[in-house]
């Protein structure tokens, strides 16, 4: 083989992110769930709340795109458990716990949730994964939904002091 030849076959040589699309977003969303098993303020479990619903739509998507439907095993929960409209009202130890589990799961998700299989046509992919693009629509979206739903479930009331806790919010 020619050495030109050999150059041209390297540089078409398919990258970690070609092959594992889903890695990067979901390596920084597991660190953010990592972070929030930690003693922080209210507003970082709100947004937390966000990543991590995002994350979740992530993952359904490459699951579903990649063919790996045992995957919607850990997004739908991830969806369920940590929706800003949902509330689901645990204790604090178990929210860092799961924080903990969850931030291990979604980074195991990237590294194992494979670019999905496209027809070829002359060595070049015809259905190219671009996962930046995925990750900026998915997560785009989801932070203006989150946004919405987050700011318009306040109380309403301007004299209201907020006491919050992990479990959610109430009025004085």
């Amino acid at each position: 083989m020619s050495s030109s030849a050999s150059a041209s076959a390297q540089d078409t040589a398919p990258t970690y992110l070609d092959r594992h699309p889903a890695f990067l977003p979901l390596l920084i969303a597991g660190i953010f769930a990592l972070v929030g098993a930690g003693l922080l303020p209210y507003d970082y479990y709100v947004f937390l709340r966000c990543v991590l619903t995002i994350t979740a739509v992530f993952i359904v998507v490459h699951a579903i795109r990649s063919e790996r439907l045992g995957w919607l095993a850990l997004g739908i929960p991830i969806f369920i458990l940590w929706a800003p409209a949902a509330w689901v009202i645990l204790p604090r130890a178990a929210w860092e716990v799961l924080d903990v589990v969850v931030a291990g799961l979604v980074i195991l998700a990237g590294v194992l949730i494979p670019a999905p299989k496209g027809a070829t046509t002359d060595g070049k992919s015809v259905t190219r994964w671009q996962w930046w693009k995925v990750a900026l629509l998915v997560y785009g979206i989801g932070a203006f939904a989150c946004s919405v739903t987050v700011y318009s479930t306040g109380s309403g009331n301007p004299d209201c002091i907020v006491q919050y806790d992990r479990a959610g919010s109430y009025c004085e």
